[in-house]
């Protein structure tokens, strides 16, 4: 009888043991590779094509700091750019918007950068007042290429390069919004539609035909921090925040989820679950990528393997142009002189 209890004891203990490893089990099939570490305190990432750019605060003041690929040096982007409390970031891919010029909020406004950092001016006020939570881009022309956000008040925006904004929907939400997208051309009856989250887990859309708000889906596990496009032939990047790490995920995570929606929440126990989702005709459906994850993660952006490559060549040496005619002329030159010796050597002849 004692030897019965001993096992049951026994038996019990290496359940509990699996159960508490199973979380970890979970995350340990997440692949990571440390990119780079930055020593700053990482809240957000973009890629722009060329560079990685990432917000780091420090007594409440927030900074931009760009990663370049090509020799993985860390520098300041856009020197005068200080915002107070969060920061979002967005890239223009130069559709209508100038190439690789940044966008960033402070507040209620938009800052505008030059891709090169050196020129930082106010670039509009969406609604005075009330912060700005998200940026995305229209690189389909379903909102006229236009810069889109979304303000804490719920109202959505769409703006042209000259900043003149134009309100678009009021989401009309029960929660305040968290972040925004915009969805691709293969996203069902949400096609080309602005998607929003919300605080309590919903993913609204907003038409781009007659500009009504409806629901997508309700995302159950915890509050969505991040919501973006799930790129093909890319890899998932993530900004560590305590850490101070850029931290690569492998591809294989997201391999049966490409050119759908991805949203970030986290849960009241502080882990981030992925979530993605699939819009076609048969209608919307969700599927958990992986949960678990540390809510160290801040900031994700997918990165195509070609600009990748390019940018870690750098800029294309180029060889000093010659003209042509200062090799020609001489060589003519030459045999000018020569022949005229040949035919006075000869003459006689």
């Amino acid at each position: 009888m004692k030897h019965l209890k001993t096992q049951v004891f026994a038996s019990s203990l290496l359940i509990l043991m699996l159960i508490q490893l199973v979380p970890a089990f979970a995350q340990a099939q997440v692949k990571t590779e440390n990119y780079i570490s930055v020593d700053n305190s990482p809240s957000g990432l973009i890629w722009t094509g060329k560079l990685f750019i990432f917000p780091s605060s420090e007594d409440n003041i927030t900074k931009l700091y760009s990663v370049d690929p090509h020799d993985r040096s860390i520098n300041r982007f856009g020197s005068t750019f200080a915002a107070k409390g969060d920061t979002h970031i967005a890239a223009s891919s130069g559709v209508y918007f100038p190439a690789s010029y940044i966008y960033a909020t402070s507040g209620d406004q938009i800052h505008e950068i030059s891709a090169d950092g050196d020129t930082v001016r106010v670039f509009t006020t969406p609604a005075s007042g009330a912060d700005v939570v998200g940026l995305a881009f229209d690189n389909r022309g379903y909102w006229n290429d236009r810069l889109t956000a979304v303000t804490k008040n719920g109202a959505v925006w769409a703006i042209d390069k000259n900043g003149d904004s134009e309100k678009i929907a009021d989401l009309e939400a029960n929660s305040p919004p968290t972040a925004i997208t915009l969805a691709r051309d293969e996203f069902g009856d949400f096609s080309g539609h602005i998607l929003v989250t919300t605080a309590d887990g919903k993913v609204l859309a907003v038409s781009h035909t007659d500009h009504k708000v409806s629901t997508v889906t309700q995302i159950s596990e915890g509050t969505p921090k991040q919501i973006l496009y799930i790129q093909t032939l890319s890899d998932l990047y993530v900004a560590e925040q305590n850490t101070g790490a850029i931290v690569k995920i492998d591809r294989d995570l997201v391999k049966d989820h490409l050119a759908e929606i991805m949203v970030v929440s986290e849960a009241k126990d502080k882990t981030l679950t992925l979530t993605a989702i699939k819009s076609d005709r048969a209608g919307v459906k969700t599927d958990t990528i992986t949960t678990g994850l540390s809510s160290d993660i801040k900031g994700a952006s997918f990165v195509l393997d070609g600009e990748l490559a390019d940018a870690i060549k750098g800029p294309e040496q180029k060889g000093t142009d010659i003209d042509p005619l200062l090799i020609i002329i001489p060589i003519f030159a030459i045999v000018v002189v020569v022949t005229s010796i040949i035919i006075w050597k000869y003459r006689g002849f």
